[in-house]
């Protein structure tokens, strides 16, 4: 027996043929599966990024609403506080014109050389300061209210937004 009879054998040629079958229907099996998995994996990511964006959307959506309210509320507070300030600068105007009638400092006398002692520099209360004086305590005093209520102001601002982000 030659090799090419061999080759050429009927059993040879089936168990060929059945090979190649069984090779292309198993290639046809994985392209198929490969196809049919990616498809499938496809539509899990889809889905599972629609879920996340409509989460996105309701994130979004709270928190520009949460925001609203903080300005709302912030506009309100600082209409409140500016009242406050401006009863502030009346009462500063009527305080100032309550001392408008008294005496100037006296001309300073160092140009004499002397130089006023402690014992000699006289003492007043508050009702007998000279005007540059009391105008100057007055606004220093109005000043520091208009501090007290811009950090009044900026207190409650931080309080209502702390308690709006932790969910009180």
């Amino acid at each position: 027996m030659n090799f090419l009879s061999l080759f050429f054998s009927p059993k040879v040629i089936l168990v060929i043929i059945i090979t190649a079958v069984l090779g292309l229907g198993s290639v046809k099996i994985y392209s198929s599966g490969k196809t049919n998995g990616a498809v499938a994996v496809q539509q899990k990511w889809d889905t599972q990024e629609k879920l996340r964006s409509i989460e996105i959307a309701k994130v979004l959506e709270d928190t520009h609403n949460k925001t609203k309210q903080l300005q709302i509320a912030a506009y309100k507070q600082k209409e409140k506080y500016d009242q406050k300030i401006n009863a502030l600068n009346k009462s500063l105007a009527v305080a100032i014109s309550r001392v408008s009638n008294r005496t100037d400092r006296p001309a300073d006398n160092s140009a004499s050389g002397k130089s006023p002692s402690s014992e000699s520099a006289p003492s007043c209360t508050g009702a007998q300061l000279f005007r540059s004086d009391a105008e100057f305590l007055i606004r220093e005093s109005a000043r520091a209210n208009e501090i007290v209520i811009l950090l009044e102001q900026c207190q409650k601002q931080y309080s209502e937004v702390e308690k709006l982000i932790n969910g009180n």
